[in-house]
């Protein structure tokens, strides 16, 4: 990942916990809220952003959190961009593993097509038989 330069005027993540803590909101609701792992809305505090796979990814997620928390995204990720400072020139990662949400999500779409296939089916036996079944006489 990028290499880290120090900010004095301290972290994008101690400013995130700070408003986080400010508001009494825990990590398990932003986490909820977010849908993230209370890790990841951990690594986003502590600076940890080797998890999200690329920088793109990161600022999003900082824009959510700022969107939750009603604070300015804007100083925020400008704050994390001078900590890393070749951001832009990082490849994202490709090929990350879905997440449950997602392969639930397909799960119910083949099943969705199963069922209306086996529905188109048993109609299509039933309309033959009425059908056939008239002219067999």
């Amino acid at each position: 990942m990028a290499e880290k330069t120090q900010d004095p005027a301290g972290s994008y993540g101690d400013r995130l916990q700070s408003a986080r803590r400010a508001q009494m909101i825990s990590v398990e609701d932003v986490a909820q809220e977010l849908r993230l792992s209370t890790d990841a809305v951990n690594a986003l505090e502590a600076g940890q952003i080797e998890m999200f796979g690329a920088h793109a990814h990161v600022v999003g997620h900082l824009r959510c959190y700022c969107k939750l928390l009603k604070i300015s995204a804007e100083e925020l990720i400008t704050d994390y961009r001078r900590q890393y400072p070749d951001w832009d020139r990082l490849p994202a990662k490709v090929g990350l593993v879905p997440s449950r949400v997602q392969r639930w999500g397909r799960l119910k779409l083949i099943t969705w097509i199963l069922v209306a296939t086996a529905l188109c089916l048993i109609a299509y036996q039933f309309w033959g038989d009425m059908v056939l079944g008239w002219f067999s006489d």
